[in-house]
């Protein structure tokens, strides 16, 4: 009988990721080679299998005693160690020149409402004058100029009151509320919450109360307020999603901190929301439609008669009239504080700088301009047509990892910060500028962190799905299927090499 050895088992290999901290297991093949990190695409080396006849070298020390602590106390416990009590963060000086201007807005910014107001006076008042002194128009005239007179004094009196009413309303209109569905609870992300209220806390601003989460590029500090921003009622942190899964932890930090500086500023703090609310309501009161267009619509209409539709036509002339006289009032305070919000925008970004330092502050300005591209192609493929097609699991990772490799992204990242143009009517700088002010600064930074952003989250991943997945159920329906969802990393290659 012919003797066979025994079959001998490859040996595996574990192996940590030192940037996330996945963990993987390889072939011992792979010893001495390189991977990447499919979470956050960090290399590292891959180790030699330890030898059977020798124990492994964590063998010859004591296992060290386990905390008690669960999976998320952990990790917040780590994120806060980051920030630890020796890292100070600098305090900026809000010079006297900056709130006399302040100041001067500020006045401006209230009596624009008060000039609407008694441009809405003056409307009620022409019309009750027109009703009580101009039924005259009826006397001295007879037959069918008569009806001409009464249809207008008649329509006069009506549409004025309608104009009125109309003008009225945006009084009492609402400037929108939070999506409630967006919000994060401390209990399923304490790391998060935990290092947002460290953070707020050196930089000197209120601990956000609330955060949540939006698809947008972009991050927003505020207090959810009512009557044009004068009362407060929680402050409000809101995070994109790109930027939670497209940064880096510093460079995620840097944002955060940014948002905070607004309200390190103190003075500034309840002006930038009076001004935001102002600018806000105008214009919504300006381009919302309201009821007295249903009226209009309904008296224009071609089976009306030629008078009723003459007096539709007076009334869509005096509805013009009011809008524009809002857009005016609108266009007249974002000039007057335009100046005023880059500035503070400047001063914002003078405690990112301190934080990140100015370097990691530029490479977070580019990393934001691709991760803005990278989205609005992400959500055109995704979303340009009716028809299914190889679509990614996590819109979010996909985003990330557009920005990451495709270089038509980097090149419009490019050309848009060396392009952008200054307006007089924007709240922010252009990027370009913000950096120049930033290298002139030339700091170093007090907090570094190569790790991705989402290390802050418990389960970035799993909501980053569930939403690609309710907004794919929400485009396609039931003509989804399975077979159109890749991962993400497969549906770029599959992007890139379309020439997409």
């Amino acid at each position: 009988m012919e003797h066979r050895d025994p079959p001998q088992f490859e040996a595996e290999i574990d192996v940590a990721c030192p940037g996330c901290g996945r963990s993987y297991r390889m072939s011992s093949r792979a010893a001495g080679k390189r991977g990447t990190c499919k979470k956050c695409g960090t290399r590292f080396s891959i180790p030699e299998p330890a030898s059977p006849s020798q124990p492994p070298a964590q063998a010859a020390t004591p296992p060290p005693k386990r905390s008690g602590l669960s999976k998320q106390a952990a990790q917040t416990q780590q994120m806060l160690q980051l920030l630890g009590d020796s890292i100070a963060f600098p305090k900026q000086r809000i010079t006297i020149a900056h709130r006399l201007a302040a100041l001067v807005v500020a006045a401006l910014m209230l009596l624009l409402p008060i000039v609407y107001i008694a441009f809405v006076i003056g409307v009620g008042w022409l019309t009750w004058w027109h009703a009580i002194h101009d039924w005259n128009w009826m006397k001295g005239t007879y037959g069918f100029a008569s009806v001409i007179a009464a249809a207008l004094y008649i329509g006069l009196v009506i549409g004025g009151a309608l104009w009125t009413l109309s003008l009225i309303r945006p009084f009492f209109t609402s400037l929108g509320t939070a999506d409630a569905a967006t919000r994060l609870f401390r209990r399923d992300e304490p790391a998060l919450f935990a290092f947002a209220e460290r953070l707020a806390d050196k930089v000197g601003c209120p601990r956000p109360e609330i955060i949540r989460l939006s698809l947008d590029v972009n991050a927003s500090a505020y207090y959810e307020t009512s009557f044009f921003g004068l009362g407060r009622r929680a402050f409000t942190l809101t995070l994109g999603m790109p930027l939670v899964g497209g940064l880096t932890l510093c460079q995620l930090a840097g944002v955060m901190t940014h948002e905070f500086g607004h309200f390190g500023q103190r003075g500034s703090t309840f002006l930038e929301r009076f001004i935001n609310r102002v600018n806000l309501w105008f214009a919504l009161a300006a381009g919302r439609p309201d009821m007295l267009d249903g009226f209009i619509e309904t008296l224009t209409s071609a089976g009306n008669y030629a008078l009723t539709r003459m007096v539709g036509l007076v009334l869509i002339l005096l509805v013009a009239l009011g809008r524009y006289f809002l857009l005016c009032l609108m266009y007249l305070g974002l000039l007057a504080s335009a100046s005023l919000m880059r500035r503070m925008e400047f001063d914002a970004d003078n405690y990112e700088v301190g934080v990140i330092g100015s370097a990691e502050f530029a490479a977070s300005c580019k990393r934001l301009a691709a991760l803005e591209i990278a989205q609005e192609l992400a959500f055109q493929h995704a979303f340009g047509s009716t028809h299914c097609r190889i679509l990614p699991a996590d819109l979010v990772a996909f985003v990330s990892e557009l920005a990451d490799r495709a270089p038509k992204v980097k090149k419009r990242a490019k050309r848009m910060i060396e392009n952008e143009k200054r307006s007089w009517l924007a709240s922010h700088p252009p990027t370009r500028e913000r950096i120049a002010a930033a290298e002139r600064l030339n700091l170093p930074g007090v907090f570094t962190s190569s790790v991705p952003g989402s290390t802050l989250f418990d389960c970035f991943e799993t909501r980053c799905t569930a939403v690609t997945t309710l907004l794919y159920a929400h485009r396609y329906g039931r003509r989804l299927t399975s077979e159109a969802i890749r991962p993400a990393h497969e549906a770029v290659e599959i992007y890139l090499d379309l020439g997409a």
